[in-house]
């Protein structure tokens, strides 16, 4: 009973997971940008100061735009 549901837990799973890798364009850009951290460590340094960079603009707009208005 419990490995029948799942298995139907799994598929419904990998369902779902399949028909978003085909049609989601940002689980297409998330995929391919995890392959080539994977492959290339040395972006991984590239992306997370990339990431912070973007963090720390967005937070500083935020900023302003709440102690402006």
């Amino acid at each position: 009973m419990v490995s029948r549901l799942t298995q139907q837990l799994e598929l419904a799973f990998w369902d779902f997971a399949i028909q978003a890798m085909a049609e989601s364009r940002f689980v297409q850009k998330l995929l391919k940008t995890a392959y080539q951290v994977k492959q290339y460590p040395e972006k991984v340094l590239a992306l997370v100061c990339a990431s912070g960079l973007m963090a720390g603009a967005i937070t500083g707009m935020g900023i302003f735009i709440i102690t402006k208005f």
